[in-house]
């Protein structure tokens, strides 16, 4: 009994020891030259070597060591004599800061980024120019009257008459157009929303 407990046992060690020496363990490390940096770029990391990397921020470069505990990234810096450890997680964007929750993307996430940024201004300016399209349209009612595309009904064309402020209000509120006789005289948002901003200067 005690032998083949034995013979187990030293299965056991040989066969952990070949795993060892097949798929041999290395020490995690960053890719030396990667660069991490916060969306709006006000703060860098660079990685210069399997243990070591400089930290940019509002102009001033210091560098730091670094190595792993388990899953983290844990960074020790010296600075004016007081050492400070902070820990980043590693992501598929790339670093995320443990305390703060910010991310540090890397060359090629910061890229897919941009690349998105890019494409949802692009979609808003192309809804905006819709919207703006929609909104100075008008369609003849073929009764002197017009629709804008915001649903606003107008007077086709005016008869050519001027009048004081007090004398146009009067004649909006006298007049009947296209079956109806509840006209008034627009207010300066209503005005300035017939105005097409997609047009240069006259």
């Amino acid at each position: 009994m005690s032998k083949t407990i034995t013979t187990k046992l030293l299965l056991t060690i040989l066969a952990t020891f070949y795993f060892f020496i097949a798929y041999p363990i290395e020490a995690k490390s960053l890719k030396k030259g990667e660069v991490y940096s916060l969306l709006d770029g006000s703060q860098t990391i660079e990685v210069i070597s399997n243990s070591e990397m400089e930290i940019s921020e509002k102009g001033q470069t210091f560098v730091a060591e670094y190595d792993f505990k388990g899953d983290k990234l844990r960074v020790v810096a010296n600075i004016m004599g007081t050492k400070m450890v902070q820990y980043y997680l590693l992501t598929n964007e790339g670093l995320k800061e443990e305390k703060t929750g910010k991310v540090y993307y890397s060359k090629a996430a910061l890229a897919k980024v941009r690349a998105e940024e890019k494409r949802r201004a692009e979609e808003k300016r192309k809804a905006e120019e819709k919207e703006e399209k929609k909104r100075v349209s008008f369609t003849d009612n073929g009764d002197g009257t017009v629709t804008q595309g915001t649903g606003l009904m107008w007077q086709k064309e005016d008869d050519n008459t001027e009048r004081e402020w007090e004398d146009a209000i009067s004649y909006c509120e006298g007049l009947s157009l296209g079956g109806y006789n509840d006209w008034r005289l627009p207010d300066i948002e209503k005005l300035k929303s017939i105005i097409d901003k997609t047009r240069g200067k006259p």
